[in-house]
């Protein structure tokens, strides 16, 4: 947290200035004098400056209340449309007000519930979750940059609670993670350049993927540390001096068709505002429902998985997995209209996606399988069910295959022999010759040795 006293200074401003709370004496809990003392009992002077506070909260709540009713029931919280209906992300622009503006939207949601001719609570979100992380990022204010912050944290719970073991890539890749994102804060002001020129050049100007399944430590920290850099591509000298053969691979999302591109990056220097295009017919109903990006989709653990299943969530004409489509004739059908309240919708809605996903996470597993019968190489899919394995089970086989080596029962079958014997797991690929005289890769002696175990 590079700047602890701002958070505190904010903090203390939200105290002071929300109404009826900055009454309430809090800070003179624990006093000698005693709560009532020194809040019943305040000085003139004291009683005028938390008048004042409070009357300039009470305009601020209201401010910010008639400022989201503007935006219309499809923005989030900190969202704004601009005059060509593009979104705006306001987190990094709010600041003190950004807990104002959380709260707005909470009442402004209240007031549009409908449960039975009553107003609802609960209805407001889909889990209680929402909006302890919508709290989080509003009070710490730019302490998470436009967002990333809580998507970095989210990405490293799931990191550390995936299958596999610290010592091997889940260890690589936690620390590739952590140590590319620390990079990354030191390469940001790089992005003005990166800004300036997409100006010119539209395809430099897809947002880059930065996800793309790699297991080395180094390579992590150079995908994720480096993603500010400007990406020239091969259509100027700059691009072809450094050694550039084809631009990045844009990313994609599973809740819109095509890839990801920005928005106006000039004026994102200029305002620092960060810009979507403006939303479908599936996010719009989302921002009506108040659901987020991760109630409609969780990342795989494995990322080249997460990948393909995106791409064919995400992909024009794809009748069977493009979900914004497939959603979008969905909301028009008679079953989903008859949903009469938000919640009933929101389930609705996940349930119909799941299936979708589900679909599209198959066939990206066999699109991967396909490739690795055509390169030799370990598919993903492959290596995640051995990472799923517990620990003791690959323990157990990791003793039988050193036992055997050192035996001579089983021998490397790539002319290397006299390598050293490491753990399965860093020679799942390689090929080995057992004492039959039988050439296989290791993956499929330890699936047939072990078929208890589960792979395939």
């Amino acid at each position: 947290m590079p700047f602890p006293r701002y958070i505190a200074n904010q903090m203390q401003f939200l105290y002071e200035h929300a109404p009826v709370i900055g009454f309430m004496g809090l800070e003179n809990i624990g006093k000698k004098k005693g709560w009532a003392a020194e809040t019943l009992k305040m000085p003139g002077d004291k009683f005028r400056k938390k008048l004042a506070q409070q009357s300039a909260g009470v305009g601020m709540m209201a401010t910010a209340y008639k400022w989201r009713e503007m935006q219309g029931d499809s923005a989030y919280w900190h969202e704004f449309k601009d005059d060509q209906g593009n979104y705006v992300d306001g987190r990094a622009l709010y600041g003190p007000f950004a807990p104002f503006m959380l709260a707005a939207d909470i009442l402004y949601r209240y007031n549009k519930t409908d449960v039975a001719g009553e107003r609802d609570l609960s209805e407001i979100a889909n889990t209680g979750e929402t909006y302890w992380r919508d709290a989080l990022q509003a009070l710490s204010g730019s302490q998470f940059r436009t967002g990333y912050g809580m998507y970095a944290i989210d990405r490293l719970v799931q990191d550390v609670t995936s299958e596999g073991d610290f010592i091997g890539s889940k260890g690589s890749k936690i620390a590739g993670e952590f140590v590319g994102n620390i990079v990354n804060t030191f390469t940001i002001p790089l992005s003005v350049v990166k800004d300036m020129y997409s100006i010119y050049d539209k395809d430099a100007r897809y947002v880059p993927e930065t996800r793309t399944g790699e297991v080395d430590f180094f390579d992590i920290v150079a995908n994720r540390g480096f993603r500010a850099l400007p990406d020239f591509g091969r259509k100027n000298v700059v691009g072809r001096f450094f050694g550039a053969e084809e631009y990045d691979t844009p990313t994609v999302s599973p809740l819109r068709t095509g890839e990801t591109m920005a928005i106006n990056p000039l004026e994102k220097q200029l305002f620092g505002f960060t810009k979507r295009p403006a939303k479908n017919s599936l996010q719009e109903e989302m921002g009506n429902l108040n659901l987020q990006y991760f109630d409609m989709y969780r990342r795989d653990n494995n990322e080249m998985i997460d990948l393909y299943t995106r791409q064919n969530l995400s992909q024009k004409g794809n009748r069977d997995t493009n979900l914004n489509e497939l959603l979008e004739l969905y909301m028009r059908t008679d079953e989903y209209k008859s949903k009469k309240t938000q919640q009933e919708k929101r389930y609705a809605l996940l349930e119909k996606s799941k299936d979708i996903i589900a679909l599209a996470r198959e066939r990206a597993k066999a699109q991967l399988e396909n490739i690795s019968e055509y390169t030799g190489e370990l598919s993903p899919v492959r290596m995640q069910k051995w990472q799923k394995l517990s620990a003791t089970a690959k323990k157990t086989l990791n003793t039988k295959y050193r036992r055997l080596m050192l035996e001579g029962k089983l021998d490397f079958a790539d002319g290397k022999k006299y390598d050293e014997i490491k753990n399965i797991e860093s020679y799942l690929n390689r090929l080995i010759e057992d004492e039959t005289g039988t050439v296989l890769p290791l993956y499929e002696w330890a699936k047939q040795n072990e078929p208890t175990l589960g792979l395939e």
